[in-house]
This record gives C-alpha cells, structure tokens and sequence, in this order.
C-alpha cells in the first residue's frame, strides 16, 4: 500500500507516493550475478566429475581383463605350464578392442617352481591400455601343482 505525503511548501501543496517496498533494480542484478556465479562452479564441478567417472571406468574395465585373464590361467592343468616370460595374450579373435572400455593389450609370466619351491607356480598377469593414458594393471596369482 503507498504512503501519501506532503512536500513542506504549504504554498505549493503537491503528494508523492512513497514506493519504499521491494528491490532496486541494482539489488536485483547484484543477486543475479552472485546466483550466475554459483551457477558456474557448479558447471565447472559437473564437468570435472563427469571426468573422473570416465577415468574410473577405463580403470575398472582393465582391472576386470586382469583378473579374468589370471582366472582363466589358473584353471589350467598342471601339466600345461612352463616357464614363460611376457607372453603375450590373445584375446578372442584377436581383437583387443573392448566395448565402452578403450583398446588393451595383455601379457603374462609364468614361473613354475617358483623360488625353488617345488610345484608352487606363479602367475603374473599384466594389461596395458594401448590409447589414453596408457596405464598398466597388474594380478599375481599362485597354483599348487600336486
């Protein structure tokens, strides 16, 4: 509701409106440009997370080749190892590419009476990511041999 008031010259006797309520058209734009800058943090943190995440599933998808790699080494018979080193692994059919996971390649050791131990072998396994950041996963895994 507006106030009425007088101007102090009786003579000349005029009203004003006093609209002292709401904002200044200042006010308005100080608080949209303070909300803008939220706003781009915000964006700026969207963007660095949505990074991350990809980072993180390039490395899940290597760890999973590693270790489904040493798993399926493990499962063969004693009979079939000999000592290897950096044997490269064949993936199925060749094709080292891996859907949603990047390009990969893989090779592996094995050491059959590992530290003279008779019928103790190990199994080292290692994957590296042929484009990006090209990092490298490793597994270890041991076999009795009876």
């Amino acid at each position: 509701m507006a106030k009425v008031r007088k101007t102090g010259n009786t003579a000349n006797t005029s009203t004003c409106i006093d609209n002292s309520s709401g904002f200044t058209l200042v006010e308005v734009l100080i608080a949209l440009t303070i909300f803008a800058i939220g706003i781009l943090a915000i964006a700026g943190m969207q963007i660095t997370a949505i990074k991350v995440n990809s980072s993180a599933n390039v490395r899940s998808v290597q760890t999973d080749i590693t270790a489904s790699i040493l798993e399926e080494i493990l499962t063969w018979p004693v009979s079939s190892f000999s000592d290897v080193v950096d044997e490269p692994w064949t993936f199925n059919a060749g094709d080292e590419s891996i859907l949603a996971g990047g390009t990969y390649s893989a090779d592996y050791s094995i050491d059959v009476d590992y530290n003279g131990i008779n019928n103790l072998i190990l199994v080292e396994v290692d994957v590296q990511q042929t484009n990006g950041l090209r990092r490298t996963s490793s597994a270890t895994g041991f076999k009795r041999g009876i």
